[in-house]
């Protein structure tokens, strides 16, 4: 009974009630002497007390444990904030894959090939951190998860791995502030020495399989489906449309109209006619 009440209930209230249950315990065995039927309680309560104690320890490692095995591997992806309603109620999330509606972000760096023969190293790389500091954070503040950092580019999913209300639109609103920093920080100090190239990026809504990938340390949460495929295409077609940011169809629609103008539409390999639009 000790060994249950320490691992079903919160640390407090097993408490309370290994308390109470001893204390009937006492009480039962001061009864039972009244009718001349002596029982010592001491060592049932000894062991009840120990046995409590010992599973109540257990717990708290294996909680601390799977906390810290939780912040390590959402820390680098997420806000703060998010860690820690994953920390308070890890059966929210679904490690394990599931089907759920993302919007998908792809963002990528102009030119970013000529000017890594270009820059020192040194140079580049603390470009580059700050860069990625910048982006990351802006993700963050937006609600979405960085999904991983390639390159020079960043992969970055909105509604995953929790659920997150009007996701396409903060992304949408996420990409403009992107493409806004990026500007302002491209324009000053060692990125326009170097001549850091501009931000194009994509987005687009649809259903995708997210959860754990890999093998043992390697272990990594990230989406596959149609909407991470067509953001990254996306991400790729302002080259040809000379945009910074371009829509799919699925996240314009549920976006307002007003922020967003058509760019056309264009054939897709192996998915055909697309309508693109691009922030305002």
């Amino acid at each position: 009974a000790a060994v249950t009440l320490a691992r079903a209930l919160r640390p407090a209230i097993a408490a309370v009630a290994l308390v109470g249950g001893l204390a009937l315990m006492a009480a039962g065995a001061a009864g039972l002497a009244a009718g001349d039927r002596l029982i010592d309680p001491r060592l049932p309560m000894a062991a009840a007390t120990l046995a409590f104690l010992a599973t109540s320890l257990t717990a708290f490692s294996e909680s601390r444990w799977r906390e810290a095995r939780l912040r390590r591997r959402f820390e680098q992806h997420l806000a703060p904030g998010v860690v820690e309603r994953i920390v308070a109620d890890p059966g929210s999330l679904k490690l394990t894959g599931e089907r759920r509606e993302v919007t998908a972000l792809f963002t990528d760096i102009e030119g970013f090939t000529q000017t890594t023969r270009e820059a020192g190293p040194e140079q580049l790389v603390a470009v580059l951190d700050g860069y990625f500091e910048g982006v990351t954070r802006i993700v963050g503040e937006h609600g979405g998860m960085v999904d991983k950092l390639v390159g020079d580019a960043v992969h970055a999913l909105f509604n995953a791995p929790l659920d997150l209300g009007e996701h396409p639109r903060r992304a949408l609103a996420c990409a403009v502030a992107i493409l806004d920093w990026t500007e302002s920080y491209r324009a000053v100090g060692l990125a326009a020495k170097i001549g850091l190239g501009r931000t194009r990026q994509g987005l687009e809504t649809g259903i995708a399989i997210v959860g754990d990938v890999g093998v043992g340390a390697k272990l990594d949460y990230t989406a596959h489906g149609e909407a991470v495929n067509m953001a990254a295409r996306l991400e790729a077609l302002n080259k040809e449309l000379g945009s910074s940011i371009c829509v799919g169809p699925v996240a314009a629609s549920r976006c307002d109209p007003a922020r967003l103008r058509p760019l056309g539409t264009v054939e897709l390999r192996g998915v055909g006619s697309v309508a693109v639009s691009t922030p305002v």
